[in-house]
Parts: C-alpha cells; structure tokens; sequence
C-alpha cells in the first residue's frame, strides 16, 4: 500500500528540494540532508525521540528522518541506536557508505564472517530505508542496494565455505588462487533476487550446481562431498539465526527433486534433469534467473544451455494448460477460491493479488518469450514485471523486412493497436479494395497468415 499524504512531514527550510524527475539518478558524493524531499511522521513519537536522543550529531531534517522513521518502526529504532556511530558516514555520502561497507566485509577473517555480515545487513538495512523513506532513492536503487549485497553476502559466504575445504583437502586440485572462481561452483538468484528486486523482509531462493568438468573424473564424487559441505556453510553464515539476528533466510529448494537430491548438483545431472523432466513451474523459476554468485562464467554457460528448455520457439498449449491448472492449484491450496470480499482480502496471495500478477506476467512470458528475445532478456533485468509491456508493442521494435529494405513493423497478430494505427504496414489491408476496408477480424485471420510475426 503507498503511503498515504499524512504520513509524511514537509522538508524543513534548511533542506533544499530538488526535481522528482532528477530522484530517478542518485547523486554520489552530495550528503544526505541536501537531498530529502520528504519526512515520515513518527506514529510512536517516544520511539521516536528516543532514537533521536541517541543521534546527538543529527540536526534540522536529519533529526526529523531519524525521528520519523524510528517512530514508526521498531526495527529501525533498534538498528539506530546500535548504527548511531556510523550515521555521520551515511549522512555524508549514502552511496559511498553502502559501498565501504561492502568493502570492509570483504576484508574480514573467516572465523569473524558471520558477526560481520550481520553487521553490515543492518547498516545497508538502515542506509536503504533512510533514503527510501526521504525520497532520496528511486525503488530500484532502494531493491537494487539490498539485492546487491545479498550477491556480496552470498558470494563471501560461499568463498569461505569453499576456503574451508580446500585447507581440509576435500577439494581434489583446488587451491587458493581458484576461489576467486568459486571453484566451479555457482549460486544461482532466483526469483526476486534474480530480477533485482529484493524488499526488506525478502529472503533469498538460490539454486547451487557446481561444473563437474574443472574435475577429474575420478574425484567429481570426493568433490561433490566437499562442495556439499561448503554450501551448508554458506547457508549457515546467511540464515543462521544468532545473537546479531541473521544476514538472509535462505531457500535451497528450488533445485531439482529437493526432497532426494544434496544441496549442491553438477551441471550435467541438471541439465540431464531439466530436459526429462522439467515441469512447467521450473520453466517459470528460471525466467529471472542469474548467476550471482561464485563461478558466474560456468553459471552463464548453464543457463544458456538451458535456454531451449526455458524459452520453446513454439507455441507450447500444454504449458498454457499447466500455467492454469498451477494457478487454481494454488489458489485450492491457500484456501483463496471463491468471490473477493474487501474484509480480510489477502493482497499477496489472494485472487488479484501480487502474486497472480506475477505469476501471469511470468507465464506469457515463458508462452511468447522463445519467439521473442525482448521478453526473454526483460525477464532478467531490473523491473521484469513491467519489462513485457515495454518490450511486447511492435510498434516500439522495428527489424528490416524479409520482402523489402524498408522498416516496418515487427507485427503480433493479437495487437489490434497496430492493426488499426499502422494500417499500410500489412500487406493483407494493402490488398484490401481502398473504398471498403476490411473488418477487424477479417484482417486478423489475413494477418495470420500474410505478416511477419516473432
């Protein structure tokens, strides 16, 4: 739900406003007070103040924002009070904070990891809602800050994991200089994580593989111990809950037959999988997914050698079919079905809810995505769910055509706009007699067949 106009204070006379439309580009290197353009009210003001009194050096809108924000959650208050000695960094520069301290994590010890990590997720926690809270950050600086340091902290933990068993030996010809390739293993973000899209209480769906060809044959099985072991470290370090809170629930079970299958599996056993058995709801998995962590060259590689099975060329009905019948599914299984009523309505998972949204936006595009390459990359860029709608309107495409060197329009014999605003681009209208022209649906059946499509 967006924030309602109450909820926020105006900036006081010390803070300048600057243009909305120059928010959509953060400016590194101008401190954080020059460029508020809103304040939340406390709704607790003594939770308020008290996270106020524990920032002395905040002052005029400063003040105001941390105020404002403590007072209307807990959390933030907490991470205040414990944050108080590093604001003045983030106050200075907030994109310069955010990446010391993804720096400083990097430079840790081992044994110190865990500690740290939860240490910089509250800092990039605090920074990310500051400026989301004063307007200083667009939402995909705000989801693409926190889905950027799950990649760091996914990554340093995995090294770690990896460094662990290769002192141990568990890794047969591996040594020090192959993490920095995560010695052939990858994380791949799914989901939100992969598309950059990640909230503050999002945890983190990866799918672990590792290549099975940087090993000898006769030691894959040792490796594989090994790299099993690595994993489980991984996830520990992130999800692991502790005294410091934790860093990212982490979810494993995307992975192929997770109720049999080890945490971390060979390239050649899921791509062998995929192409057997892959179901229509791993075809949607994989439609934002991204190596984010460890070998992201071996990772690439997977992923484009599992395109065919993820973008199909051709019309598949029987994946429109499962697309249905797993949205009733789950509609039967959360107990959603039925008429929407306004009290009680579930905005996430109910019917119309931000789930079904994504679920359809991610099923046409699975559906159309092999014969139109625009889908298949907007999926796995910044903001997929509104990707389709700019890259889906021929009119915004335009290709050489097979017939003639002039451009025309890339044409989808559904878009009616098209048909109707560009009518000299198809031939089949062009053969119509000038003085009747023909119907919509005379025109679509001719399109069909006359037009070029993707």
């Amino acid at each position: 739900m967006l924030p309602s106009q109450e909820a926020f204070a105006p900036i006081g006379k010390g803070a300048a406003r600057i243009d909305p439309a120059a928010r959509a580009c953060p400016s590194p290197g101008m401190d954080l007070a020059h460029r508020i353009t809103r304040l939340p009210r406390p709704y607790e003001p003594d939770l308020g103040a008290e996270a106020r009194a524990a920032c002395p050096e905040a002052e005029g809108d400063l003040a105001r924002l941390i105020e404002g924000a403590a007072g209307c959650s807990p959390y933030l208050s907490t991470l205040v009070q414990k944050e108080c000695a590093w604001l003045p960094a983030l106050f200075a520069d907030p994109e310069a904070a955010v990446a010391a301290e993804m720096a400083r994590v990097a430079e840790v010890a081992p044994d110190q990891l865990g500690a740290e990590l939860r240490r910089a997720k509250r800092r990039v926690a605090l920074a990310v809602a500051l400026c989301d809270l004063a307007g200083v950050w667009p939402l995909e600086e705000v989801t693409g800050t926190l889905t950027r340091f799950a990649d760091h902290a996914a990554g340093l933990a995995l090294r770690a994991g990896l460094a662990e068993q290769i002192r141990r030996g568990r890794l047969p010809g591996q040594g020090e200089d192959d993490l920095a390739a995560g010695c052939g293993a990858v994380a791949l973000a799914m989901g939100k994580m992969g598309a950059f899209e990640l909230n503050y209480s999002s945890d983190i769906d990866l799918i672990c593989l590792f290549d099975e060809t940087r090993y000898p044959e006769d030691a894959v099985q040792e490796a594989r111990a090994g790299l099993v072991r690595a994993v489980r470290r991984m996830t520990a370090l992130l999800a692991e809950q502790t005294a410091e809170g934790y860093v990212f629930r982490t979810d494993l079970r995307l992975r192929p037959d997770p109720s049999v299958t080890p945490v971390i599996l060979s390239m050649g056993v899921a791509e062998s999988y995929y192409e057997s058995l892959g179901r229509t709801w791993e075809r949607a998995a994989y439609v934002k997914a991204r190596p984010a962590a460890g070998d992201v060259q071996a990772g690439a590689r997977f992923l484009e050698a599992l395109r065919p099975f993820v973008w199909r060329k051709h019309l598949d009905f029987a994946a429109i079919e499962d697309a249905h019948a797993m949205r009733l599914a789950i509609r039967e299984h959360k107990g959603l079905a039925g008429p929407i009523t306004l009290p009680g309505h579930d905005m996430k998972l109910g019917r119309g809810g931000i789930r079904e949204i994504e679920f359809f936006t991610q099923t046409r595009q699975i559906i159309a995505g092999g014969r139109d390459p625009e889908l298949a990359c907007a999926a796995r860029s910044r903001g997929s769910a509104c990707s389709p709608a700019r890259a889906g309107c021929p009119r915004r495409r335009r290709r050489r055509s097979p017939i003639t060197t002039a451009p025309t329009a890339r044409w989808s014999t559904a878009c009616r706009c098209c048909a109707i605003s560009r009518p000299t681009t198809c031939r089949a209208r062009r053969r119509a007699s000038p003085g009747s022209p023909p119907s919509w649906t005379a025109t679509r059946r001719s399109c069909a067949a006359t037009c070029t499509t993707g």
